[in-house]
């Protein structure tokens, strides 16, 4: 699952052409825990297809 599905600015910036093609979340580790961070909000209203697999994962990579 990829970016760009928001609206961008009144100046046409960050939007899908900005976001297009981007990952939407990332892991790696800070202070020595494993982290996950979402650049969307995969548990609002039932997000696309793909986003609650990713949840799952993100949940039991942090949680060994």
């Amino acid at each position: 699952l990829v970016s760009g599905h928001w609206r961008a600015t009144e100046d046409g910036s960050g939007g899908p052409a900005d976001a297009a093609g981007r990952a939407s979340a990332v892991s790696g580790s800070a202070g020595g825990a494993d982290v996950v961070l979402f650049g969307t909000e995969p548990l609002f209203r039932d997000h696309p297809k793909g986003a609650f697999p990713q949840v799952g994962r993100a949940l039991l990579s942090v949680g060994r």
